[in-house]
């Protein structure tokens, strides 16, 4: 059965993973020539309807999956340490009731999770524990635009900078806001088109040889951007 893939990462030359619905995670030894199944965090690949959202992994063998079943009603976070042949569900989550969308970290033990309703985690101590960071009604500023809806987005696109800024993105209508306070607060600037349309991202990635330019990919064009 083909799977239907939703993200995927190069982790070294020749080494990747490409995970999506029902639970699928393949994994190419070969650069990209042959894939396999090997045994996700959800079992093998089934018709269970859970769809893994996001990876990341550190290197070859330590890795992260988040995601959720489609009705939103069992978000989950899993962590390997042997290349994905074995998979440990993450404790202390304090968000497993809205869909779980991206994962990033910016060293082994600093990371953040992003996902529906606005819900950002953090953790500094490599996943072992996790404290909510989510936006509120009064924890961002959206310069420009009214301070409406960031809370009530969704966030898909996610990239860590280093331990105190990170930056997230909506695949609803590609709204970007930044914190530079580990999420004690987050700022939107606004120079990005409010009311005219906007484009849903999915992927969110640092690039540059200084990881100081951040590319956005997405899909489908919405109407609105961060206060409308």
């Amino acid at each position: 059965r083909t799977p239907r893939v939703r993200s995927g990462l190069v982790v070294k030359v020749n080494v990747g993973y490409a995970a999506g619905f029902n639970g699928a995670l393949l994994k190419t030894p070969y650069g990209g020539t042959n894939w396999n199944y090997i045994n996700g965090p959800l079992g093998a690949m089934s018709s269970t309807g859970k769809i893994i959202y996001n990876l990341y992994f550190f290197d070859v063998n330590i890795g992260w999956a988040v995601g959720d079943a489609p009705n939103a009603s069992s978000a989950f976070v899993y962590k390997t340490i042997d290349g994905g042949a074995t998979w440990t569900a993450a404790s202390n989550i304090p968000i497993l009731n809205n869909t779980l969308w991206g994962i990033d970290f910016v060293n082994p033990s600093i990371g953040y999770i992003s996902g529906a309703a606005g819900k950002v985690m953090k953790t500094i101590d490599g996943g072992v524990t996790w404290t909510d960071v989510s936006l509120t009604t009064t924890n961002y500023t959206v310069v420009g635009g009214l301070a409406t809806l960031p809370k009530a987005q969704t966030y898909g696109g996610l990239q860590v900078l280093d331990a105190n800024t990170a930056v997230i993105s909506s695949l609803n209508n590609g709204c970007v806001l930044r914190t530079t306070n580990s999420g004690a607060t987050w700022y939107a600037s606004g120079n990005q088109g409010f009311g005219i349309p906007q484009m849903a991202t999915w992927q969110m990635a640092a690039t540059g040889p200084t990881k100081d330019t951040i590319v956005n990919a997405g899909g489908n064009r919405k109407s609105g951007g961060c206060g409308k």
